[in-house]
This record gives structure tokens, C-alpha cells and sequence, in this order.
């Protein structure tokens, strides 16, 4: 990123298997894996350093920033549109994520005519974002943040949901004359979704070099909620 609080880190890999233990047997198997990281600067959603460089302005600078009759050097902005870079720099914003897709295909042909196939598939996250801003000892940090943001906060979330799919369908070719053929199919699917989410919030830690939301003084926020839908459905098809 074009910031030092922007940055992203990723890599992943897939695996795809095939096996075939015999004319009437097949076995296919496919993993993946994701991981992410990703941290943000303020562009976002507070204003952020790029934004008061290009909003810059001499009129800025401490030396024009006094009010009528007060002696300068007056503010802390350097010339920036709200505030300096350093300022925004204190905050970490980020989300890491971690991600695995698997599926496995058997497919069975006892006769000729007919052909089993069972798929199972799932797909599981695990999903954090995180807002913090430690507690601020510097004079010139203070005068952005304020007394009270300035010590500090940290704002969390965390996200754990699990996709699963089963399907299993048979097929029954006949010619039942020359110019005429029927391919009976029926199936079953089933799909469950499982989702998880637990959330919080500190605010103003008692001293510097504390991080978690259990050292704030204030917990304005919490949440633990989670989601369960399975759903089951039969097919024919001629």
C-alpha cells in the first residue's frame, strides 16, 4: 500500500486427486486453502492521510494557525487538510481470514446401465476484524485524538461459519427401441450452513501497553449470536 498502516498478505494452495481403483469405481478428492491478512489505512471512513495531503494547505501550517492575538507556533497539522500522518498512523485497522474448501466425488457403475455419484463439499471460514488504537502518551497524538479517545480503544469481531453440501443422485439408461432411449434419475441433497459471531468492544485502557478488551475501563459493546439452517431436498427426473 501507499501507506505503512496499508499492506496485505496472502498465499494459498489447492490439491486435486483423482483415483481409479477399477472400470467401475472412481474416487476424485479437491482441498484449498486461503489465508489473508489485510491491514487499512483511515481512507475508509476517517479522512486519512492521503486525504489531507491532497487537501493541503500553507494556511496550515503552525506558523498561520494562530487565532487574532495569539503568539505562535500554533496547532500540529504541518500543513495537512485535519491532521498529520503520524496521527492517523497510531490506528490499526485489519482482517484476517483463513479459509478451506473440500470436496470429495465417488462415482459407482455396478452395471452398465446404471451410475451412482456421491458428493460431499465444505467450505469453512474463520473470519477477524479488528479496530485498535493504544493508549496515546505523546502530546502531539493527544491534540488529534482528544484526552479521552486518546486512551486508547479496541473494537473486535470475530466470524466462524461452515457450509456443508451432500448430494447423491442414481441413473438408469435403457433403449427401449431403436431410436429410443430413457435415462431415469432420482437424488437426495442435503445442505446445512452453520454461522457464528461474537463481537466487543473496550474503551480507554488504564495505562500504556495494554491491548485487550478486557483491560478497558469501558465495554460499551458486546454480541454473541449464531445461525443454523439445514435444508433437504429429493429429486426425480426422467
Amino acid at each position: 500500500g501507499a501507506e505503512p498502516t496499508s499492506n496485505r498478505e496472502q498465499w494459498s494452495g489447492r490439491v486435486n486427486v483423482d483415483v481409479t481403483p477399477s472400470q467401475k469405481f472412481e474416487i476424485s478428492a479437491s482441498t484449498g486453502y486461503v489465508h489473508n491478512e489485510t491491514s487499512l489505512s483511515c481512507e475508509g471512513g476517517c479522512a486519512g492521510a492521503m486525504f489531507g495531503l491532497v487537501f493541503s494547505s500553507p494556511q496550515f501550517l503552525k506558523e498561520n494557525e494562530c487565532a487574532p492575538g495569539q503568539e505562535g507556533p500554533c496547532g500540529y497539522r504541518d500543513g495537512f487538510r485535519i491532521w498529520s500522518p503520524e496521527a492517523y498512523w497510531m490506528m490499526d485497522i485489519g482482517q484476517d481470514v483463513d479459509r478451506f474448501t473440500g470436496s470429495l466425488k465417488l462415482t459407482y457403475r455396478p452395471f452398465d446401465w446404471m451410475t451412482n455419484r456421491f458428493t460431499f463439499g465444505t467450505d469453512v471460514t474463520q473470519e477477524q476484524n479488528e479496530e485498535y488504537l493504544p493508549y496515546l502518551t505523546n502530546d502531539t497524538l493527544l491534540y488529534f485524538w482528544g484526552p479521552t479517545t486518546g486512551k486508547g480503544y479496541k473494537y473486535q469481531t470475530r466470524r466462524a461459519q461452515t457450509f456443508n453440501t451432500y448430494d447423491f443422485s442414481s441413473t438408469a439408461e435403457f433403449a427401449l427401441t431403436s431410436s429410443l432411449t430413457s435415462a431415469t434419475s432420482l437424488g437426495v441433497q442435503y445442505y446445512t450452513r452453520h454461522i457464528e459471531f461474537i463481537g466487543a468492544e473496550g474503551d480507554q485502557f488504564a495505562g500504556p501497553g495494554l491491548a485487550t478488551i478486557g483491560a478497558a475501563a469501558i465495554k460499551p459493546y458486546a454480541e454473541d449470536d449464531y445461525l443454523d439452517n439445514n435444508t433437504l431436498g429429493l429429486f426425480v427426473q426422467e
